[in-house]
């Protein structure tokens, strides 16, 4: 866990927080369909927000504001 990683990915639908040990073998516990549909919304997140054409919007936005502050 990070400052901010909650504002990349959904804690418990995007990606699994471990802090510990038994956190870790809960995790690779849990079943196949529940681990594989955290990894489904994870990637839909990166590939929908997190990639450089998503930053590259994002700054255009910032800057188009910023234009019209002007």
């Amino acid at each position: 866990w990070w400052e901010g990683l909650d504002k990349f990915f959904e804690p418990g639908r995007e990606i699994v927080i471990v802090r510990s040990a038994n956190d870790v073998i809960e995790a690779l516990g849990m079943d196949e369909e529940k681990r594989a549909a955290i990894g489904a919304f994870a990637r839909k997140r990166a590939l929908d927000d997190h990639t450089a054409e998503a930053r590259a919007r994002e700054f255009e936005e910032i800057m188009k504001g910023l234009f019209e502050l002007l």
